[in-house]
């Protein structure tokens, strides 16, 4: 999808939000395999591209879960709220 594309070959390679990302295990999942199908279930996930932040328990932070490609500020928010959440923000 296009925004997907975006997200992929422009938002996530910003210096501010590779920095970020950096400090998270990221999974990429089609939701048109049978395996994607089953995780896109689990999660409630319809759309795409669609931004979850799960705690290292693997509990979603459903509050931060975005449809959609963020623009980079809301993106990075989001992400540095996740870490907040999870403790797990490192001071740069």
């Amino acid at each position: 999808c296009l925004p997907c594309r975006v997200l992929k070959q422009e938002t996530y390679l910003r210096p501010e939000i590779a920095r970020r990302l950096a400090q998270y295990t990221r999974a990429e999942i089609d939701i048109e395999t049978p395996d994607g199908s089953v995780t896109a279930r689990r999660f409630g996930v319809q759309n795409v591209p669609a931004l979850l932040i799960l705690s290292p328990q693997g509990e979603e932070f459903r509050s931060l879960r975005t449809i959609g490609a963020p623009e980079p500020p809301q993106l990075a928010a989001i992400l540095d709220a996740g870490l907040a959440r999870s403790g797990l923000a490192k001071d740069d």
